[in-house]
This record gives structure tokens, sequence and C-alpha cells, in this order.
């Protein structure tokens, strides 16, 4: 089968056979994409981790955990967004053409890839957050500046000269 011959099987659309599924939604999509946006906030909180608010912490070594950190979110959040992407590419340009049995067996194969890449991506986040308790980090934690207006600080200067 060439190239050719496989992009005319794809974009074919025969009738659905007999015992065809029909077109839904798969919940571990849904699942898929809930986890991505709850670690999508879980990595906004990394990024915006303070090194300032950490100085006991020499910045090769924090600048290591977050670059951790944030690997592990990352290749999480792609796993997600590539399995709800496959599995729904897989089932709406195969559901008419193949039998329900290996349908089936092709999402299932896309869960269980999705599966192992979020254990993967699980030990990589451990091993960051067990870097960061030894190193005394807390993600999210931020240094808040206030802001000081000249009024206020040429008041307090005249306060100052004021009383010596």
């Amino acid at each position: 089968m060439t190239a050719l011959d496989l992009v005319a099987f794809l974009a074919a659309a025969p009738t659905a056979p007999p015992g065809a599924p029909p077109a839904m939604v798969d919940p571990t999509d849904i699942a898929a994409l809930v986890t991505m946006a709850l670690l999508t906030i879980r990595r906004i909180e990394i990024r915006g981790t303070d090194p300032r608010a950490f100085p006991t912490v020499p910045r090769a070594d924090f600048d290591g955990w977050h670059q951790a950190a944030l690997s592990a979110k990352n290749v999480a959040i792609n796993a997600c967004f590539i399995k709800f992407a496959a599995s729904n590419v897989w089932f709406y340009t195969m559901r008419n053409r193949l039998p329900f049995r290996p349908l089936a067996v092709g999402g299932a194969l896309c869960f269980v890839v999705w599966l192992g890449f979020m254990a993967y991506t699980f030990l990589l986040a451990r091993a960051a957050r067990k870097r960061a308790t030894a190193l005394g980090i807390v993600p999210g934690r931020r240094i808040v500046e206030e802001k000081v207006r000249r009024a206020d600080v040429s008041a307090s200067a005249a306060e100052e000269e004021s009383s010596r």
C-alpha cells in the first residue's frame, strides 16, 4: 500500500458497519483534559516561584530544581494533550472502517501508553518534590514588594531631617 492509497483510504467515508459504536466522547479523554488543566495550574505555580524568597538556597540548586519540576509538568501536560488528540484521531478516522474490537484495542492502547507516561512523570515530579523539600523550597512562594510612593518617601525623609 502506497502513501496515496493510505490517504485515499482515510479520505473515503464509508457508512458505519453494523455494530459500530456511535460518535461519543471517551471518558478517558475528559480525564486527560481535566488532568491537563490541573497540571497547567501547577506549572504556573512553579513558574511563579521566586528564588529571592529562598535566600539560603544557592541559585544553581534552585535553578536545577526549577528546571526539573517544570520538565516533569511539561511532559505530563504534553502527554495529556497527545492522548486526547491521538485517541480522537484514531476513533474518528477508523470507526467506520474497522469492527468494534480492533477499534477498542486501539483506544485501549492510547490509554495504556498515556498511563505509562503519567507514571513516568509522577516519578519525575516526585524526585523534584524531594529535591525541593531537601533544599527548603516551597513551590509558589513569592516575594511581595510594596510600591512606595514618592510623596511618602519625601515625607519620611523630611521627618527624619526635622527630628535631627
